[in-house]
């Protein structure tokens, strides 16, 4: 594919912007990233969110309005609206390429994809890398009121204690703190009060868990949560989902264990378990045990995740 600005100048871009991404700093970082994006593409469509899961509704929009590229200026949250917000239009969808202006409190996308946080290397990558299709997933799982929730991710989907983590830190006054503190510290205190539920796992149809399990990972990349690697083998283009089960082994040995997942090494952990398939499936006798998607809370059990192999062009 020809590099953007080899396109005749006639490419449409459209940039969604979280002004209160990493605790506010994409709103102070915000005009240089324009200034450095017009340079690099041209005129720019600007939309900014001003409340959480308005980025859907803008992506679509914009995908509507005839977009060729969807930039999500945020952190994982954002670009993980947008990812819903874009996939929601279906065939519309499939022209449309994905860039990142990273700027989050996790930044585990922005990591994976070594995107540092300089606007104009960022403009200039989106401008001249050539887009290549990377694996999204889509969530079936219910609301709060009961009603059915699809959504779709492009990082990691998860279930359990990680729902909570992903709600505090999200409600957290201490967003000043940087990202890896504050996932730590909020998975601490999640930990200290933990009651595992029950849960029964399958992948690709076949039972693979059955019992109390304080978190289950559906991994289209290899970390979450500020630098966790849970799934250290996780690609996000190979038409699979790595998936992780953490078993219930008690508070302490949990909070032992919790230093292993930043390098990996809880891969020896026999409290572990690890799988690859692309349907997912995962209930629970308990009451309400709660989803988060890309670092968002999103619905709660039963579900069922799916891989859409190379749905997203990133342009990265």
């Amino acid at each position: 594919m020809l590099g953007l600005l080899d396109q005749g100048g006639n490419l449409k871009v459209g940039v969604i912007v979280n002004p209160v991404a990493g605790g506010g700093r994409m709103a102070r970082m915000w005009p240089g990233f324009e200034a450095a994006l017009r340079h690099r593409l041209g005129p720019l469509e600007v939309a900014f969110t001003t409340r959480q899961g308005e980025g859907r509704a803008l992506a679509a929009q914009l995908v509507g309005d005839g977009v060729d590229l969807l930039i999500a200026a945020g952190g994982d949250g954002t670009v993980g609206e947008v990812v819903d917000g874009l996939l929601s239009q279906g065939e519309a969808a499939r022209s449309v390429e994905l860039g990142i202006a990273p700027v989050g409190t996790g930044a585990d996308l922005a990591r994976t994809l070594k995107l540092g946080v300089d606007a104009s290397a960022i403009a200039a990558r989106i401008a001249d890398s050539p887009a290549r299709p990377v694996d999204a997933g889509l969530i079936e799982c219910v609301g709060d009121d009961g009603r059915p929730v699809i959504r779709h991710f492009i990082n990691i989907a998860s279930i359990g204690i990680s729902a909570d983590i992903a709600f505090a830190v999200n409600a957290s006054a201490k967003r000043l703190l940087p990202g890896k503190l504050l996932f730590a510290w909020h998975t601490l205190k999640e930990l200290a009060r933990l009651q595992a539920p029950h849960l029964v796992l399958r992948v690709d149809g076949k039972e693979v868990f059955c019992g109390a399990s304080p978190l289950v990972a559906v991994a289209n990349n290899h970390s979450f949560a500020g630098g966790m690697r849970i799934a250290p083998d996780a690609l996000m283009d190979d038409g699979v989902f790595d998936v992780v089960t953490v078993r219930d082994a008690g508070r302490l040995s949990l909070i032992r264990a919790l230093r292993r997942v930043y390098d990996g090494s809880h891969r020896n952990l026999d409290i572990c378990s690890f799988a690859r398939g692309r349907h997912i499936e995962v209930e629970t006798p308990a009451g309400l045990v709660g989803l988060e998607a890309d670092g968002e809370t999103t619905g709660f059990l039963p579900a069922r995740i799916s891989i859409l192999a190379g749905a997203i062009r990133l342009r990265a």
